[in-house]
């Protein structure tokens, strides 16, 4: 996969943080005091380009050539499939609803805009790997039909939590518990789940699978019920069962165009090979001496020779960023 939607800073937003006119309105700002010495965001964009630039350059590069292809080829990208391709990455991450979205996109330092941004790459790359595949209403009908569990919405159950540091403890929750004490001030007082005690032990919505075994103990509980302390990795937990949700069948309306893209997929060409094809065909001048090490790669990736450049120098650590401030602004 080409997206970096695992990472905890994504291409788009470093792109941002390192437009031109953002680093000359705000370079001289103070964005933190340690000891009362600053950082100012000028060596934060400095350090930001020397750690993260070859990368974010490089994402750059294929996001204009796959436009430029797009465009070559009468191919677009509709707002409805990039919904769906969200929608199907968001089952991929088990992520059921908004809050975990939001969970998700807290945890990451991302945006809603740069996850959308790699997704468009990847259905653009998709575009193009399979612009000359066709599928037929048969062999989807067939796929649907054979697979029609792992299509459909599986069960769900939104659960709180106390975890307790040791078996002694969650016995006296649990017997507290019994005696009238709130959920919520038993998982504020005792839990040291740091993430949900606050929030009264609270998790996103998940799917039943994801529990394992727990999850036959979860199914004999009613809303409102609570488990006795349960051994866990993270110590000894009390569950208690918020909402469930039963699975859906999928229907073939519903899921016929991811079928088709899932199956064009397989017969078209992979991404790399979608990637070499265009950097063949592509005329890359890379201006900035410490990047001329990407061109060279993208060459080499394409078949082509690569250019008879010195290898680029390695990217400064926090040490040398200071020293290296001039050629970061070289660009």
């Amino acid at each position: 996969m080409l997206t970096q939607l695992q990472k905890g800073i994504t291409w788009t937003t470093l792109v941002a943080l390192c437009t031109g006119s953002l680093a000359g309105c705000l370079k001289k700002k103070t964005i933190a005091l340690v000891n009362d010495e600053p950082i100012t965001r000028d060596q934060f964009l400095t350090q930001l380009e020397a750690r993260y630039g070859m990368q974010t350059l490089h994402w750059l590069i294929l996001h204009d050539l796959a436009e430029q292809e797009l465009k070559k080829n009468n191919l677009t990208i509709s707002e409805e499939e990039i919904q769906e391709a969200l929608t199907e990455w968001k089952r991929m991450e088990r992520i059921t609803d908004d809050q975990s979205f939001r969970e998700y996109m807290a945890q990451r330092g991302t945006k809603e805009e740069d996850i959308r941004e790699d997704i468009l790459l990847n259905l653009a790359f998709d575009k193009l790997a399979t612009k000359d595949v066709t599928v037929t209403e048969e062999e989807k009908k067939k796929y649907f039909n054979e697979n029609k569990e792992a299509l459909g919405r599986p069960s769900t159950v939104n659960l709180a939590r106390i975890v307790c540091k040791d078996e002694a403890t969650g016995k006296k929750v649990y017997g507290q518990l019994n005696e009238g004490a709130t959920f919520n001030e038993m998982a504020a007082q005792y839990s040291v789940d740091d993430a949900t005690k606050g929030n009264g032990g609270m998790l996103p919505e998940m799917p039943r699978e994801s529990l394992g075994d727990v999850a036959k103990i979860v199914d004999k509980l009613d809303v409102g019920q609570y488990t006795i302390p349960l051994k866990t990795q993270s110590g000894f937990e009390i569950l208690k069962l918020i909402s469930k949700r039963a699975g859906e069948p999928a229907k073939y309306s519903e899921v016929s165009s991811r079928i088709e893209r899932g199956l064009k997929r397989q017969k078209g060409k992979n991404q790399d090979q979608v990637v070499a094809d265009m950097l063949k065909k592509a005329n890359i001048d890379v201006k900035v001496p410490r990047y001329l090490k990407l061109e060279d790669m993208l060459m080499d990736r394409s078949g082509k020779a690569p250019s008879p450049t010195e290898p680029a120098p390695p990217a400064p650590d926090g040490k040398e960023g200071k020293a290296k401030a001039d050629d970061g602004k070289s660009g």
